[in-house]
């Protein structure tokens, strides 16, 4: 590992929480290693780590993540995108949520991040776009996101 690694927690193995695992811990991501994982089932999270090559990987509680990564993934049921989403931008973490639906529930988050000096990076739904960065006020509507991604990327929404 580099001293400019980055670490990655991920919230959940799931299908897209395994997939990010693995690509990490191969090294196609590189500058990045994998500091963390969550998941309901410990047992079944540490033979997923073992198959894929990261046996010495922690599984951690949800609540965790962020003393584990300076990047944290959550790739989680939406039912537990809070518990993981505060402590990472509490954390001053840099925070990719997968369930983007779940956020737009949770827009104090926003203005925490502000405080924190964390980052939530956000993929957008246009497609070939990668991920673009807001300044949205907590006031802001679905309709004016939309408006701000169409006059950023240039494509309707």
């Amino acid at each position: 590992m580099t001293s400019n690694a980055r670490t990655v927690a991920i919230g959940s193995l799931g299908t897209i929480g395994l997939a990010v695992a693995r690509a990490v811990a191969a090294g196609e991501l590189p500058g990045l290693t994998l500091g963390a994982v969550a998941a309901r089932d410990h047992a079944k999270a540490a033979a997923n780590l073992a198959a894929i090559g990261a046996p010495e990987v922690p599984v951690v509680a949800l609540d965790a993540l962020a003393d584990h990564g300076d990047i944290v993934v959550e790739a989680a049921p939406a039912a537990v995108f809070r518990e993981i989403a505060v402590n990472a931008v509490a954390a001053g973490r840099l925070f990719l949520p997968i369930s983007v639906g779940a956020l737009l529930s949770h827009m104090d988050l926003i203005d925490r991040a502000r405080q924190t000096g964390a980052q939530i990076i956000v993929k957008t739904p246009v497609a070939g776009a990668g991920a673009i960065t807001l300044d949205m006020p907590r006031s802001d509507t679905i309709d004016n996101l939309k408006d701000k991604i169409q006059d950023t990327e240039g494509t309707p929404c």
